[in-house]
C-alpha cells in the first residue's frame, strides 16, 4: 500500500489573541518608568552637611618672643670641656655643672670607666624614660630631623650620667680637674642668643620680630677658654610672652572685657589661662603675656607658636553656607486654636460668611508671637480669636535664620539662633521645638534650595 505523501501538511498558526490585562500591566509599567526617569531629572544634587555637637573659636596663631629671668655663666678657666647636668633639666644649688680638664687626660680615664653601664642609677634610667615618652608625644613625622637630634641628646645625656657617676665615685684621678657646681638653682641650658637680660620693659619691636635669630649652641665645644659662656640658667618659673597685634585685634580683647586670655601652645596642644597687657612702643602696639609657670616646657625656644582664643561657644555646629533667612507671618499667641480630626494648632480663618479651621504650620514662637509659613494662610486672610469676635489681619512679616532640613529627600526648613560665628561656621541654639536637631542631614548651600525641589 502506497504511504500518504505529506509534504504538502502545514503547521496550523493559532491568531493572537488580545491580552487586555497583559496590555493594561504594560501601560502601567511604561508609566511608573516614564515617572521614575521625569523625577530622575529634576532631582537636585544637594551637597549635605550632617549636624553635629562642637564648639567654636576666634582663634589667631602667633609666634611669640618668649622671655624669661636669665643668667649666663662664663668659664673661669681654659681647658677640656666635660657636661654632666641634663639640658632643660632643674638643677639645685651645688649640682655638678661642668668639668674643666687641664692636663688632657681625663677624657681616656672616663671611657674606661665608661664601659661600666651598671655605672647608671635607677635615677638616670628614669629621666632617659621620660625624655623619651616626651619626644613620642610631641613627635611631628614632617620634621624628621628632630629625630636625629633627639637621637644625639640622649647619647650625650648618657654617657654624661656616667661620667658624672665617675667623678663622685672616687675611683678616677681628679688631678688637674677643675669641677664647676651651680651656686643658684634653675633650669640649665647649653646655648645663648644675647636676649638674656631682656626684660618685658626693654624689649624693642626689632627683637620681637626676628624669629631667625641665631642661637650659639656651647655644649658642642670640646675646648672652652676663660671668659666663654659655658651655660646660663633660668631662674624664675615666670615668665613673658610679646608679639605684635593691630588695631583689630586690640579691639577684640577690649570686647572680651576680661583681664586675660586662653591661649594654646601649638608644640604640644597644652592650654592655660593668661592675664596680659597692652604696650605702645612708638606707634606699635604690642600685647604682652604673664605666664606665671611651665617655664620648663619652652625653655629651649626663644620663640613660641601659640594660639590666642578669644571667645568659644558650644553648641550645634554648621556651615555658614547653609544658614539663610526667610520671611514668617507673625501672628499673636491668642489667635491660636485646636480643631481638625486630630486636634492640631491651628486658626480659624473667616471665608466670607462662614469661619475655617486651618492647620498652623509654625516654625518658630516667641513670648508674643507664632511665626508661620507664608503657604499655611494667604496674605489679607482674617483669623478670628477663640470664643471671641476680634479679628486679626494676617499681612505682617519677619525674617528668621534657618536652614533646609533634607532628611526626608525634600527641603524643611527648620529655623535656628545663631550664637556665634565665624568666616566658616556658625554655633547655633539646640533647643528650639521647631529647630535642626543633631545627626540632622542639612543642605550645604541653604541658598541654592527650591522648597518644592526632590533632593538627591
Amino acid at each position: 500500500m502506497a504511504r500518504p505523501d505529506n509534504d504538502n501538511i502545514r503547521q496550523y498558526k493559532k491568531p493572537l489573541k488580545f491580552n487586555v490585562g497583559i496590555f493594561i500591566f504594560g501601560m502601567v509599567f511604561l508609566y511608573f518608568l516614564a515617572f521614575g526617569f521625569f523625577r530622575f531629572l529634576r532631582r537636585d544634587n544637594v551637597s549635605s552637611y550632617v549636624v553635629n555637637a562642637g564648639s567654636l573659636s576666634d582663634n589667631t596663631v602667633y609666634t611669640a618672643l618668649a622671655l624669661r629671668e636669665e643668667q649666663v655663666f662664663t668659664a673661669g678657666d681654659s681647658g677640656d670641656l666635660q657636661l654632666y647636668a641634663k639640658e632643660g633639666s632643674k638643677v639645685s644649688y651645688g649640682d655638678t655643672i661642668y668639668t674643666l680638664d687641664k692636663t688632657g687626660n681625663l677624657k681616656s680615664r672616663l671611657e674606661n670607666f665608661s664601659s661600666d653601664q651598671s655605672a647608671l642609677t635607677e635615677k638616670d634610667f628614669e629621666g632617659i624614660r621620660n625624655s623619651i615618652s616626651t619626644f613620642k608625644k610631641a613627635y611631628d613625622p614632617a620634621d624628621f630631623t628632630r629625630v636625629r637630634d633627639f637621637k644625639m641628646t640622649i647619647e650625650s645625656d648618657i654617657l654624661d650620667s656616667m661620667n658624672l657617676v665617675a667623678i663622685n665615685s672616687g675611683k678616677i684621678d681628679t688631678t688637674g680637674l677643675n669641677i664647676v657646681k651651680a651656686n643658684v638653682p634653675g633650669i640649665i641650658l647649653y646655648s645663648y642668643d644675647g636676649y638674656e637680660g631682656v626684660t618685658a620693659d626693654t624689649f624693642t619691636g626689632e627683637m620681637v620680630n626676628n624669629h631667625k635669630l641665631k642661637k650659639n649652641i656651647t655644649r658642642l665645644s670640646n675646648e672652652i677658654k676663660s671668659g666663654d659662656i659655658v651655660y646660663k640658667l633660668i631662674t624664675d618659673e615666670h615668665w613673658n610672652l610679646i608679639m605684635e597685634i593691630d588695631d583689630s585685634f586690640e579691639q577684640k580683647l577690649l570686647d572680651t572685657k576680661s583681664k586675660s586670655v586662653r591661649i594654646r601652645f601649638l608644640d604640644d596642644s597644652q592650654f592655660a589661662w593668661v592675664s596680659y597687657e597692652i604696650v605702645n612702643k612708638e606707634g606699635t602696639k604690642y600685647l604682652v603675656l604673664s605666664i606665671p609657670n611651665s617655664a620648663i616646657r619652652y625653655a629651649d625656644q626663644r620663640f613660641v607658636k601659640i594660639e590666642i582664643q578669644l571667645s568659644s561657644a558650644y553648641g550645634l555646629k554648621v556651615p555658614k553656607s547653609s544658614v539663610v533667612n526667610k520671611y514668617f507671618y507673625t501672628i499673636p499667641k491668642e489667635y491660636i486654636t485646636q480643631g481638625g480630626p486630630k486636634g492640631n494648632d491651628g486658626f480659624m480663618v473667616e471665608k466670607g460668611s462662614s469661619v475655617d479651621f486651618v492647620d498652623a504650620d509654625i516654625v518658630m514662637s516667641d513670648d508674643k508671637y507664632y511665626y508661620v509659613n507664608q503657604k499655611s494662610i494667604e496674605s489679607g486672610s482674617k483669623i478670628r480669636k477663640p470664643n471671641s469676635s476680634d479679628t486679626f489681619t494676617v499681612e505682617a512679616v519677619s525674617p528668621l535664620d534657618g536652614v533646609y532640613n533634607i532628611n526626608k529627600g525634600y527641603p524643611v526648613f527648620e529655623t535656628v539662633t545663631v550664637l556665634d560665628q565665624n568666616s566658616e561656621y556658625a554655633i547655633v541654639s539646640s533647643n528650639s521645638r521647631y529647630g535642626v536637631e543633631k545627626f540632622d542631614y542639612i543642605a550645604l548651600d541653604g541658598n541654592s534650595i527650591k522648597e518644592d525641589d526632590i533632593i538627591h
